[in-house]
Order: C-alpha cells, then sequence, then structure tokens
C-alpha cells in the first residue's frame, strides 16, 4: 500500500505541475498580446504626433512662402526704402501671427548677395538685411522675463543683462550658405513647380534671440535653427530670401506630447520633447547605431513637409517600464498570480485530505487488528478516530477561513483598480483639454489677424462697422480667456516660484482688474503695511487672482443680483499661521447650498458661457504652489474664495 500512496502524491505533484505550466502559457501569450497591443497603440500615437508636428512646420513654411509672394517683397530695394507702410504692416501682421502660433523669433529679408562681411557703401557699415521683424525679443531684458514673456520690474533684471550681445553673426553665415544653395539650384523662378517654393533648415546654431539667455547664460537657451525660402523679382530672377529663425526650446513645445524627438539627420539635429528626459539615454544610444534593451518600443517615422536637402523625422519611443505599467500588463501580472494562488490552495487542500484520508486508513486497520486482541485498545482507537474527525472539520474551517480572505483580497483588488481607472480617465481629460486650446486657438489666430484686416479695409472704404469690430474683438477675448482657463487645468508642470513682494504685486493686480470694472461695482483693497516677501510665479497667480475678482464681478454684475444693494468687492492680503491668504469677498446674490459641492468641479459653471474649470484651474495653482483655494457662501448674502500659499516653498513643490 505504501507503493500506492506515493503513485497518488506522484500523480498530484504531476498535476499541479501541469495546471503551472497552463498558467505560465496563458500569462506568456497575454504579455504577448499586451506587447502587440502596447506597440500599436504607440504607433497610432506616434503617426498623429507626426501630423501634428508637420502642420506646425508646414505653417512655418507657408508663413514664409507668403511673404516671399507679397509685391512689396518682391519689388523692394536694398535697403528697403520703397517698402510702403502698408507692406511693413502686412509683413508685421503676419509674423505676429506666426510668432503667436509657433513661437518663431524674427523674419529677415536678405538680398541674393547679402554679405556680412563686406562694407555697405551707403551706411559704412557692415551690411545688414533688408528689413527684419523681431520686435518680440529686442532688448528682452528690459522688458521679458525669461521663459515667460512677462513684464519685469527693472530692479529684478540680473546685473548687467540688458548689456548681454545679440550674437547674429551665426544665423547670418548660414542665411549667406542658403543663398548660395539656392543661386545653384533654382536661380529663376521658372525652375519652380507651381506653389512648390524650395524650403531649406539648418543645423543648429546660436542665435540672437536672449530671452531665456539672459536669465541662464547656457548657450542651449540661445540656440535655434534658421528656416528659408527664396523670393524672385518680377522678371523671375531670384531677389533673395526670406529666413525666419526659432529657437530649439520653441520648437520642443511644439512636439505634441512626451517621449517625442524631432530628428534631421543631415543637418545633424535633435530635439527631444519635454518630459522625455528618461529616454535621453536611449535615444543617444539609438542615434550610435545601439540597441537599448530598456526600450519597449521606439520607431522614426517621416515629416510629410520637405526640406529640399535633407527630410525631417520624429522619433517616438516607450520604456520597458511604462510597457510594465500598462493596465493589460498590470491585468496579466495580477492573473497570473490569483490563478497560483487559487492552485496553491487547492494543492494544500487536496494533500491535506489525502493526509488525512492515508492516515485514517492507517487507523481503521490498525483498529480491525487490535479489535481481536481487547476491547481497551477499540475504545482507545474510537477516540482517536474522533480526534482525525475533529482535525478534519479544523482543517475545513481554515480553507473556509482562507476562501474567505482571498474574497477580500480579491474586492480590495477591484477597488484599486477602479481607482486606477479614474485616475487614468483624469490625466486623459487633461490631455484631452489641452489638445482641444491648441486646436481653437490656432484658428482664433487666423480670426484676429483676418478682423484686424476688415477693419482697416472698412475705415479707409469709409464703412462704420465699428460696433461689429467691437463684438468680434470681444468674442474673441471671451474665447481667449477660456482657452487660457483651458491651459491652465490641463497643465501641471513645475511652477516659476520667485521671491518678491506680494504687496506690491497684488496692488498693481488689482489695479490693473479695477481699469476693467464698470462704475456700478466698488472695489476695495486691504494690504498689510510693511513688505512681505514670498516665493510664487506672478504670472500664474495673477491669473488665478484676476479669475476669483473676475468671478465675483460677473456676479455682482447678472440678473440675480440683489435689487438697490450697492455692488462691492473686497480684496484682502493677511499673513496667517499657514502662510499669505488672498481672501476675495462680493456682497452678491452668493450660490446655492445645493450647489456647493459642485464648485470646483470641470466643466461645472452657473454661468451662459465660460469653460467651468476657473476654479478647478485656481485650484490646481494654489497646489502648484503648495497651498490652497476654499470658499464659503451665503445664498443671497455673497461669497467669499480664499486662495494661501506658504511663505516658503517645499522641495517637493519645487521638484513637482
Amino acid at each position: 500500500m505504501i507503493g500506492k500512496y506515493q503513485l497518488v502524491w506522484v500523480g498530484l505533484a504531476a498535476t499541479a505541475i501541469a495546471a503551472g505550466s497552463l498558467i505560465q502559457t496563458r500569462f506568456t501569450h497575454d504579455i504577448d498580446a499586451a506587447r502587440k497591443h502596447f506597440v500599436e497603440v504607440h504607433h497610432d500615437k506616434a503617426l498623429a504626433d507626426a501630423t501634428k508636428t508637420n502642420d506646425a512646420l508646414k505653417e512655418i513654411y507657408q508663413s514664409l512662402r507668403l511673404l516671399a509672394a507679397l509685391p512689396g517683397v518682391q519689388q523692394v530695394d536694398r535697403h528697403g526704402n520703397n517698402l510702403t507702410d502698408e507692406a511693413r504692416t502686412t509683413i508685421q501682421q503676419i509674423y505676429n501671427n506666426l510668432a503667436s502660433n509657433v513661437d518663431i523669433s524674427e523674419i529677415y529679408i536678405l538680398p541674393i548677395d547679402f554679405d556680412p562681411v563686406h562694407i555697405d557703401p551707403l551706411t559704412q557699415a557692415r551690411e545688414t538685411p533688408i528689413a527684419s521683424f523681431d520686435n518680440l525679443i529686442v532688448d528682452p531684458a528690459s522688458r521679458m522675463r525669461p521663459g515667460t514673456g512677462a513684464v519685469v520690474d527693472p530692479a529684478l533684471v540680473p546685473k548687467g543683462a540688458s548689456k548681454v550681445p545679440e550674437v547674429e553673426d551665426f544665423e547670418y553665415a548660414q542665411q549667406v550658405e542658403q543663398a548660395n544653395w539656392y543661386k545653384s539650384n533654382y536661380p529663376t523662378i521658372d525652375k519652380i513647380n507651381g506653389l512648390e517654393v524650395p524650403f531649406l533648415s539648418s543645423p543648429e546654431l546660436i542665435t540672437c534671440d536672449n530671452t531665456q539667455y539672459i536669465g541662464t547664460g547656457k548657450d542651449a537657451d540661445r540656440s535655434g535653427l534658421v528656416f528659408s525660402v527664396p523670393f524672385y523679382d518680377k522678371d523671375g530672377k531670384l531677389a533673395g530670401l526670406i529666413a525666419g529663425m526659432i529657437l530649439s526650446s520653441a520648437l520642443k513645445s511644439l512636439l505634441p506630447s512626451s517621449n517625442l524627438a524631432l530628428v534631421n539627420d543631415g543637418y545633424h539635429y535633435a530635439n527631444l520633447s519635454q518630459g522625455s528626459d528618461s529616454l535621453a539615454a536611449a535615444f543617444e544610444g539609438l542615434s550610435n547605431g545601439k540597441e537599448d534593451p530598456t526600450l519597449a518600443y521606439n520607431e522614426v517615422l517621416p515629416i510629410a513637409q520637405r526640406d529640399y536637402r535633407s527630410p525631417w523625422r520624429i522619433w517616438a519611443g516607450a520604456s520597458q517600464q511604462e510597457f510594465q505599467q500598462a493596465r493589460e500588463v498590470v491585468d496579466a501580472v495580477a492573473e497570473r498570480r490569483n490563478s497560483y494562488m487559487v492552485l496553491a490552495a487547492a494543492v494544500l487542500a487536496i494533500f491535506g485530505f489525502l493526509r488525512l484520508v492515508q492516515r485514517n486508513i492507517m487507523q481503521t486497520r490498525g483498529l480491525a487488528r487490535s479489535h481481536m486482541r481487547a476491547r481497551m485498545l477499540a475504545n482507545k482507537s474510537e477516540a482517536a478516530a474522533k480526534e482525525s474527525a475533529a482535525k478534519f472539520e479544523t482543517l475545513n474551517a481554515d480553507i473556509s477561513k482562507l476562501n474567505t480572505e482571498l474574497a477580500d483580497k480579491f474586492k480590495q483588488l477591484s477597488l484599486a483598480q477602479d481607482q486606477i481607472i479614474q485616475s487614468g480617465k483624469m490625466a486623459q481629460l487633461g490631455q484631452l483639454v489641452a489638445t482641444v486650446a491648441h486646436e481653437i486657438r490656432n484658428p482664433l489666430g487666423g480670426i484676429r489677424t483676418t478682423s484686424f484686416s476688415l477693419r482697416r479695409r472698412c475705415i479707409e472704404a469709409g464703412i462704420d462697422a465699428e460696433n461689429q469690430f467691437s463684438r468680434i474683438e470681444t468674442g474673441i477675448n471671451r474665447c481667449d480667456a477660456i482657452i487660457t482657463q483651458l491651459l491652465d487645468f490641463s497643465r501641471s508642470q513645475a511652477i516659476t516660484a520667485d521671491h518678491q513682494d506680494i504687496v506690491a504685486w497684488l496692488q498693481a493686480t488689482i489695479v490693473e482688474f479695477a481699469e476693467g470694472t464698470p462704475p456700478p461695482v466698488t472695489i476695495k483693497l486691504y494690504l498689510p503695511d510693511d513688505r512681505l516677501e514670498v516665493p510664487f510665479d506672478s504670472e500664474r497667480l495673477r491669473r488665478a487672482v484676476i479669475n476669483m475678482a473676475g468671478n465675483a464681478r460677473e456676479a455682482l454684475l447678472s440678473k440675480t443680483m440683489v435689487a438697490g444693494r450697492a455692488p462691492v468687492i473686497e480684496v484682502e492680503l493677511r499673513r496667517t499661521a499657514r502662510g499669505v491668504e488672498i481672501e476675495i469677498r462680493d456682497n452678491g446674490p452668493g450660490i446655492p447650498q445645493n450647489e456647493m459641492a459642485k464648485v470646483g468641479e470641470p466643466f461645472f459653471t452657473r454661468k451662459s458661457f465660460g469653460s467651468g474649470l476657473g476654479v478647478a484651474a485656481t485650484r490646481q495653482v494654489a497646489a502648484l504652489h503648495g497651498g490652497g483655494l476654499s470658499f464659503t457662501s451665503v445664498e443671497g448674502q455673497g461669497a467669499t474664495f480664499t486662495l494661501w500659499l506658504p511663505l516658503e516653498q517645499a522641495d517637493s513643490v519645487n521638484a513637482a
């Protein structure tokens, strides 16, 4: 009988091994399917990202091509003396629109024989372009905060920053090289097929845009590229080129998502998108022909916009860590773990049952052999049988308890999965909001430019349509404000916090807000007597404060305002135990009690217009500073919103 029992144990072990092998085979199949789906999803996303990046390069190309086709440009003389005010205005508007959409730094109009080393006999100085349009970057230290575009208090500009020279020699040298290429390949307009005007790029070089460089002193912050197209005179002869300069940091911001790189092998240029620092080493290895095992996916896709010397491409990649965090992989790992746990529990239960049966059989046989010898031994065997039954019941109870605990663990796992799904939805919502805002802002810039041109033509034609254009401008500004709220809600990158006097800052912000407030509304400002130095991001906090004050103003001017009550907004700055508080109170209609819980939820609004993201974006700005936002309201008496900031930024906030 010992041999039979051994056969049972071997069979049980073989069954367990076979079941484990099936579990592992299923897991391998699930991982392979998850990897295939992961690659497909990233491939589709990379195709969409390549299309968006191509649209940005295409907009640069089409704007430069449009400038090259202007009659004023084609007929311009060497020093631009015959360039009319209307032509300059048209060029400036095209440049402003391009700078607004893709953040291009400067546009040059250059003669085809441009030689920056040669002395101009008319000016007795080195030759310069015919004209340039760069009023957004000229003397940036006197007007701009590096990297933000915000107006700077001169006292905050680093000593000697305004004296940083604007280096244009590298741009000029590249423009001369591009001009020589056009002379060799497209000397006359008959070489061009329709609208297919040649378009050239350049290697990365040091530019004259010091907007970010003055704050860091790093050449990387003033490095960029030069794009150009040729233009021809009325006889079809090559007359010069239109060149546009853009910083590499601006090109980086045009990449629609992380884990991307804009690449041009011919110019030895590669620019990783924001948020892709973890892939930098892997991308550098691939550039040198080395495969990186930490990558789960990498692909190079072409960009449709043609560079006539070297094509542009998009590189997309994803790490093994990102793949391991994919939902399908997490589910497959959890399923394998749970399957092994169930298998182990089943094997243990069967093993215990067989051991119990074996022992009971041996005890029963022993009792049978002893029965003939003594009744006393029979009683002892009966007691042993009862003891075995009790142990069997205990084992059954332990197995039931194990099943109950296992069910509880499954329930906890399900709750955790639901939380992960909800977090993913909110992240996708933020990405969707940013995409919608970006896609709306581009045509909105075209509407603003068209409205400006139509208004000018109506004035010249003596047509009185000022009211209509004012309404159009008001609508554009309202849409632009909503887009700003959408972008504030979608952004989660770290703030740029500088120590400054928040008392003076808040006074200037409220004065600016009061200038746009109609007379019926009275604004009262309560400030401390002394300076209060606090680290904060002035631009993002300004939008948060203007948003809270704007909500109060709209409530006071709404139809639900209590009749006969003088509308008042009170703004108070005070220092408390938790830091600095900015409190904005109004005596308007207040918020109904049944809507208090919804205030701050994305897309909830009580107004007939607006995004419903104002309070959510304001709370996010406060949280990025390490602070918070609270509010109270009594219906019919008004509402109070309080935004507070810590006196010092925590390291976790600065590293957010």
